[in-house]
């Protein structure tokens, strides 16, 4: 994929090339800023206008800490295993697994002794995250 310069600007995800048609936006993984949410966790994103989906990879023995967020969030697992907390109910995730997280629902994850890929799906897009891409891409 080759990746225009003059035409990134207009882009809603930080590193994507914009498309001919309105609100197409194409993106290669490893030209989109990192996002550090949390030590150990790094994630790239492609954000549409309502919804927004990211490739999230955390280091072993990482934890993201307990909280919520309005955004409804759905994840795939691609690689690894995890423990996930989701309001109050905890289970270990591994490749091939997936979750739903309602909005505004508390949870946490902490990893083992190997890396994690998740693909995550939010909806609406994480402004917070969107923001922390743009501020990443500078």
């Amino acid at each position: 994929m080759t990746m225009a310069d003059d035409r990134t600007e207009t882009t809603r995800t930080p590193g994507a090339e914009r498309g001919s048609a309105a609100g197409v936006e194409w993106a290669a993984r490893d030209r989109l800023p990192i996002v550090e949410p949390s030590p150990g966790i790094r994630l790239q994103l492609l954000a549409g206008e309502r919804a927004m989906a990211s490739w999230v990879a955390l280091e072993p023995n990482a934890v993201l800490p307990l909280h919520s967020h309005e955004n409804e969030q759905i994840g795939l697992m691609i690689e690894g295993t995890m423990t996930i907390e989701i309001g109050g109910e905890a289970r270990h995730v591994s490749a091939g697994d997936g979750y739903v997280i309602p909005s505004n629902v508390a949870h946490r994850v902490e990893t083992g002794a190997e890396p994690c890929l998740v693909i995550e799906c939010f909806a609406p897009p994480r402004a917070d995250y969107v923001a922390a891409a743009r501020r990443a891409a500078t």
